[in-house]
């Protein structure tokens, strides 16, 4: 059996998990979901080492950037020159926040003090310092990403320690009806939710109509 080569940049391989559920979901509908489209990457931290986007970036994609640590910002202009970076950190209200620094390029720098405390006391490691950074919403950032590039982000991807279940305030959630989405037009998510589901059923049914792999 051949098997694909894929390069991961991810910390534990999940670029090659979406790289396969994309690919699947190409196949299921019958379309190429990797043509340009965009992504929102929380807490991108490197824009190359332990990325779950730089993959997309190097298909072409292009997307929004949020990390409040701006010791990244020149690599991310020389790295990923198409993308934007928004230097603030993501939370349940736009504000100011202590941010706990572990230094410049460790990836468990957090909003969260539980989070930071934990990681102090079982890495033996001292907070280096606590900056004060801005934060914005979820709503925030999805509706300056469909500004500036006039599309609905395909891919989310959240990695902000301690607080990944962040979530659109109810005001947010009211406004602007933010929803999961798989396609970068909104009116056809439930049309490639039914087709995607018709596909699984011929598959299980054996029906000889539909493509093979």
């Amino acid at each position: 059996m051949n098997y694909e080569y894929f390069e991961s940049y991810s910390s534990y391989g999940e670029d090659s998990i979406l790289n396969g559920v994309i690919k699947r979901l190409s196949w299921l509908m019958n379309k190429d979901l990797f043509e340009q489209n965009t992504y929102i990457d929380i807490g991108s931290f490197h824009p190359v080492r332990e990325s779950n986007t730089y993959f997309l970036y190097k298909k072409g994609w292009f997307g929004t950037l949020v990390d409040p640590n701006s010791y990244f910002n020149a690599i991310v202009h020389e790295e990923r020159p198409n993308d934007i970076l928004y230097n603030c950190a993501v939370d349940t209200e736009e504000g100011t926040k202590e941010f706990y620094m572990f230094g410049n390029i460790d990836s468990s720098n957090t909003l969260s003090a539980e989070f930071a405390e934990r990681k102090r006391s079982s890495q033996h490691t001292d907070i280096s310092w606590v900056a004060q950074v801005p934060t914005k919403t979820l709503n925030d950032i999805i509706n300056i990403h469909i500004q500036y590039f006039q599309k609905t982000p395909f891919f989310l991807n959240i990695d902000i320690e301690g607080k990944d279940f962040v979530e659109p305030t109810k005001e947010d959630a009211q406004k602007n009806k933010i929803k999961r989405q798989h396609s970068n037009r909104p009116a056809e998510r439930e049309n490639i939710d039914q087709e995607v589901r018709q596909k699984i059923q011929s598959h299980k049914t054996g029906d000889t109509n539909h493509n093979k792999i």
